[in-house]
C-alpha cells in the first residue's frame, strides 16, 4: 500500500494486526478465516495495518536471501535456519497487487510509535499502467498511466500534490485532517467524498462523482496579485470545473456531467478487476465476465485461496503469470478448451 500517512496505528490495532500476521504464517483454520475477515471489514485501517505488518515481516524474507555481492560464505553459526514461506504468504494477502501495480504496498514507511514525533514525508507515486494505491487513513486512489503524484500527510492534513496527469481518488472522512489535493493550477479540498483530478498541457479538470469538494485557484498563481481575489467554489456530485490552460488568466467553467459523460469518464474503472480477500475462483470469473478466456481450476484448495488483486480485466496472461511465480501453480493450455490450473508437482 503506497502511503504516505505518517498517522500510527492505535496499539490494539497494531497487536491485533501482528497477531493475524503471525496466525497466517502457521495457516488459518475456518473459523480463523471468518473472524479475520470480520475484523478486516470494521474498518479500512484494520486492512491497511495488516498489510503494513505483512509486508514489512515479507521484507525480512528478502533480507534473509540477500548476500553482498564479492562476499565470502557466511558463518553458519551467526545464523538460524527458518522455515520459508512468509513470502508466499505475502503474495497471497495483498502481494499479488504489489506486484501487479507495481510496488504499491512497498513505499509506506513503517507505523511510529504513538510517543514519536509526527512529520510529513513526502513519498512520490508515478503510474506507467493503472495502479491502485492504499493510505493509511482508508481512502485509496487510482493512478492512471503516465501520472505522477506526491502524498504528504501529517497530524493536520492530507495533502497530495498534484504533479500530472491523472488520478481518482475515494476519500475517508476525517473532519479533523483535510484531504487536499494541489497543484500549480488550483487546489481541491475533500470533504469526504469520491472525485478525479485531470491536468494535460490543454486543461485542468475537477470531477466529482460522489459528496462534495471545495476548489480554489492555487495560491501560487494568485501571489503576485495580492489586491485580487482568488477563485474559491464547491461541487457536487455531478459537477466538474475546467481551466483552460491557454491563457494565463484562472477562468474555470463549472458544469453539469451527464450520466453518459460519467460512463465514459470512468470506463477505465469498469476494466479493471479490484478485489479484496476474495477466492481465486471468484477473482477468475471476473475474469471471465470482462471477455477473457475462461480458467478451470483443478484443486479445490486452490480455488479457496484468497488473494487481494487490483489488476486490468485484459491482463488474465500476466495474472496467471504470477500465479506460477508466487503460488506453486501450474497452468496447461488446452488449446481449444479453457486454461487449467492445479498445484505444481514440483
Amino acid at each position: 500500500m503506497g502511503m504516505g500517512n505518517e498517522k500510527s496505528f492505535s496499539r490494539k490495532q497494531v497487536e491485533h494486526a501482528s497477531k493475524w500476521v503471525a496466525r497466517h504464517e502457521r495457516g488459518l483454520s475456518d473459523s480463523e478465516q471468518r473472524a479475520f475477515e470480520k475484523w478486516l471489514a470494521e474498518s479500512p485501517e484494520h486492512e491497511a495495518c495488516f498489510f503494513e505488518h505483512q509486508v514489512a515481516w515479507a521484507s525480512f524474507d528478502v533480507m534473509d536471501e540477500w548476500k553482498p555481492a564479492y562476499s565470502g560464505p557466511p558463518n553458519p553459526d551467526l545464523f538460524e535456519s527458518r522455515a520459508k514461506g512468509k513470502w508466499k504468504s505475502f503474495l497471497t494477502y495483498g502481494g499479488m497487487a504489489a506486484v501487479v501495480a507495481l510496488g504499491v504496498w512497498f513505499s509506506s514507511p513503517l507505523s511510529q510509535d504513538a510517543s514519536d514525533p509526527i512529520v510529513a514525508v513526502g513519498t512520490v507515486y508515478k503510474s506507467s499502467t493503472y495502479e491502485k494505491h492504499f493510505l493509511e487513513d482508508g481512502s485509496s486512489f487510482y493512478l492512471l498511466p503516465d501520472s505522477e503524484v506526491i502524498v504528504s500527510f501529517s497530524d493536520e492534513e492530507r495533502n497530495i500534490e498534484f504533479v500530472r496527469g491523472e488520478s481518482h481518488f475515494t476519500v475517508a472522512h476525517d473532519p479533523d485532517r483535510p484531504f487536499v489535493v494541489e497543484s500549480d493550477i488550483g487546489k481541491v479540498t475533500a470533504l469526504g467524498t469520491v472525485f478525479s483530478v485531470k491536468q494535460d498541457s490543454d486543461s485542468w479538470e475537477v470531477f466529482v462523482t460522489e459528496g462534495r469538494v471545495k476548489v480554489d485557484e492555487s495560491g501560487v498563481a494568485g501571489s503576485q496579485l495580492p489586491n485580487v481575489d482568488l477563485f474559491t467554489t464547491e461541487l457536487a456530485a455531478g459537477e466538474k470545473v475546467v481551466q483552460e490552460l491557454s491563457g494565463s488568466a484562472f477562468s474555470p467553467r463549472v458544469e453539469v456531467f451527464t450520466a453518459t459523460e460519467l460512463a465514459e469518464k470512468l470506463l477505465w474503472k469498469d476494466q479493471m478487476i479490484d478485489m479484496v480477500s476474495a477466492p481465486l475462483e471468484e477473482i477468475l470469473q471476473e475474469f471471465k465476465r470482462s471477455g477473457s478466456r475462461e480458467v478451470v481450476i483443478v484443486d479445490e484448495e486452490l480455488k479457496r485461496r484468497r488473494m487481494t488483486v487490483s489488476i486490468k480485466a485484459g491482463n488474465l496472461e500476466d495474472f496467471i503469470d504470477l500465479l506460477e511465480l508466487s503460488e506453486g501453480v501450474s497452468a496447461a493450455d488446452t488449446q481449444n478448451g479453457p486454461i487449467e490450473l492445479s498445484f505444481s508437482a514440483n
